[in-house]
């Protein structure tokens, strides 16, 4: 593994700096979330549930990617949470998906598995903020372009 590598975030088993840039996006994205969730969501309970998924998000994906208390207990929850907010979209709008929204989320999440499984022992800490930062950028478009455009429509 090279000097310069995303390993850098440890010296000695021991976390060094917090990557701000990547916190300040998970913050936006997290208040887009509770923010589409508030206003397209129909039921109080379903902008509750949605809401709360993206709070703990935040708070867990701040501690992971943020490289603030990166362990297997916030990666778990981080991991959770987005594919709990991930289905809980489906559950609200997958009668409704277009089929180039369902290409741009491949694409997404193709984007997703390469930088961050594929590569991830190569990335230095610019590539690895620069790529988190693109992937949120990404899912935050996501977050407005299905809700704004259309209704409601649960699955069941």
């Amino acid at each position: 593994m090279k000097e310069n590598t995303f390993v850098w975030c440890f010296h000695n088993g021991k976390i060094t700096e917090p990557l701000y840039l990547v916190i300040v996006n998970l913050i936006i994205l997290s208040t887009c979330g509770v923010t589409t969730s508030v206003l397209y969501l129909e039921h109080w309970y379903e902008q509750l549930l949605l809401s709360s998924v993206y709070i703990i998000l935040l708070i867990a994906a701040t501690l992971n990617q943020g490289c603030i208390l990166r362990n297997f207990i916030t990666n778990a929850i981080d991991i959770s949470c987005a594919a709990a907010i991930f289905l809980l979209n489906v559950f609200f709008w997958g009668k409704t998906f277009h089929w180039g929204e369902i290409l741009y989320a491949f694409f997404l999440f193709l984007f997703f598995f390469l930088y961050s499984h594929r590569y991830y022992d190569e990335l230095t800490t610019e590539q690895y903020i620069f790529c988190t930062n693109l992937w949120h950028a990404g899912v935050i478009l996501l977050i407005f372009l299905v809700p704004a455009q259309r209704q409601q429509d649960n699955l069941f």
